[in-house]
């Protein structure tokens, strides 16, 4: 009879004889690196997916990974923005950008003045 084995770092499954003396059962013993024995279908999987985790070789089923949409994000920089509206139009922006070497006094207040409202955006969203 062949028993099939997995352990954590192998990219494919292990064939034996027999169990091997460093064998366990449970998903923590597969992650202190003994061996886990699993099905043939397991195994096959585990050599088709060799990126899969502990649950998805059980499973035979690869999660997909999970998206996070970040909608604070879009929030702060929205916020950010809209501070800066108060103070700067889109062209005043543009014309300071455009002049930041002839007038580095003016650029440089307006880049403190953009930074101070990315920290006030922070504090008010409460993300510090």
């Amino acid at each position: 009879m062949k028993y099939y084995y997995i352990k954590k770092g192998l990219k494919r499954a292990a064939v034996f004889a027999a169990e091997p003396s460093n064998a366990g059962s449970t998903e923590q013993d597969y992650k202190n690196g003994k061996w886990i024995e699993v099905s043939e279908s397991q195994a096959d999987f585990y050599k088709e997916n060799p990126t899969a985790s502990f649950s998805e070789i059980i499973s035979m089923e690869m999660i997909p990974p999970i998206i996070h949409e970040f909608p604070i994000e879009e929030e702060y920089k929205n916020l950010v923005v809209s501070k800066i509206r108060e103070k700067y139009s889109i062209d005043d922006e543009l014309a300071i950008q455009r002049k930041r070497d002839d007038e580095p006094l003016k650029f440089e207040e307006y880049d403190n003045f953009c930074e101070q409202c990315k920290l006030d955006a922070k504090q008010e969203l409460e993300l510090l």
